[in-house]
């Protein structure tokens, strides 16, 4: 099909698991993908599986959003087939592992046409996770991804990665990067945060794959030598309460302070000294380009794939599985290492919201 026909009044769905359970940038970006074919006069609805909505202000008003409440996938499953048969659309969009293989089996069932995405190194995640589920994860992508006949990855890192594990995908795996929307960005991180000076930022759930734990030990280790600084960590998981015991028994609570979600964390990474990003795996981190955004620094681990979007001339970077790699590169920050500031031409250049958006818009086009 030629690449320049139009894509409105074309009839597309969204499915993903939620619209946010206390973040997760997976929803967020889908969100902006449904936005965008919206004002194209693309007939949009966005199906959900789970009643989170943390981003639910962010998807248009103009888009039917429905949710299934259905916790379990295979429900989910047959919820999503009803509707498919029922709406007959010229594309299905998904995105995270789950949704992806809910789509691929209905897809193999009726013929649909479907784009999946995936969003992070999954035989990073084995690495760091290895667990049954995650191996048998793995071994569905071999079996079912190339059955989708689109597949969207964030970063070259995620794309490589799912080709090592499934080869046959080559022919339909595109790499469109997250898009940051500036002016937005820009604007919400005007509004006041109360919260005081002098304070490195976590941003991110709170799980193993986000290496929070480890961020927590050397962080209660520099503060023991300089109490400048307190470290705000911002975000969920199911690490949450045990991290806040130990905090509580180093008697840190008023130097570590843990904030839930917020719907606005621009203010917190404009006012921030540094962020610091301590995972083991990433896909495309938005937290990471959103701080590009706002000119802060940062202290991020190598992750596979952080040579696409971080440079050692504005970021520190450190080993994942070194701890003291850590503790040397925010004592370099404490000691004013000399990092340059990222100007807005990097993200207007790699992560505009248009050019991305114009991406994504043609690379549909290439399937439907």
């Amino acid at each position: 099909m030629n690449i320049n026909s139009k894509i409105y009044k074309k009839k597309i769905i969204f499915f993903c698991e939620n619209l946010g359970n206390k973040g997760g940038g997976a929803e967020k970006i889908l969100c902006y993908f449904a936005n965008y074919l919206n004002s194209k006069k693309v007939d949009v609805k966005f199906y959900i599986s789970q009643p989170f909505f943390s981003y639910k202000k962010i998807l248009n008003s103009s888009i039917l959003l429905r949710c299934y409440n259905n916790f379990h996938y295979s429900l989910a499953f047959f919820s999503l087939f009803i509707t498919i048969k029922k709406e007959k659309p010229n594309l299905v969009i998904s995105t995270d592992f789950n949704c992806n293989i809910i789509l691929i089996l209905i897809s193999s069932l009726i013929g649909t046409k479907i784009c999946i995405r995936e969003t992070i190194t999954r035989l990073e995640t084995y690495k760091y996770e290895n667990t049954l589920s995650n191996k048998i994860r793995n071994i569905l992508i071999r079996l079912l991804y190339h059955k989708a006949h689109l597949i969207i990855c964030p970063s070259e890192a995620v794309s490589k990665d799912l080709l090592k594990i499934n080869p046959k995908i080559k022919k339909k795996m595109r790499v469109i990067y997250n898009p940051v929307d500036l002016k937005k960005i820009l604007f919400l991180a005007k509004k006041r945060t109360n919260f005081k000076n002098n304070f490195f930022l976590y941003l991110g759930r709170l799980t193993k794959l986000k290496n929070i734990e480890t961020l927590i030990s050397v962080f209660h280790k520099i503060y023991k030598i300089n109490k400048k600084y307190n470290l705000l960590i911002v975000g969920s998981g199911n690490l949450k309460n045990k991290i806040s015991k130990n905090i509580k028994k180093n008697n840190m609570q008023d130097n570590i302070i843990i904030k839930d979600f917020v719907n606005n964390p621009y203010p917190l990474i404009k006012k921030a000294n540094c962020l610091i990003l301590p995972s083991y795996v990433e896909g495309c981190p938005n937290v990471i380009l959103e701080t590009l955004a706002l000119n802060t620094k940062i202290i991020s681990s190598n992750f596979v794939g952080y040579n696409e979007i971080l440079n050692k001339k504005y970021s520190l970077i450190f080993n994942k599985d070194n701890p003291n790699d850590l503790y040397s590169k925010m004592i370099k920050f404490h000691q004013g290492k000399n990092l340059k500031n990222i100007t807005k031409t990097y993200i207007s250049k790699n992560h505009s919201f248009k050019k991305i958006m114009k991406k994504f818009e043609n690379t549909l086009k290439e399937i439907i």
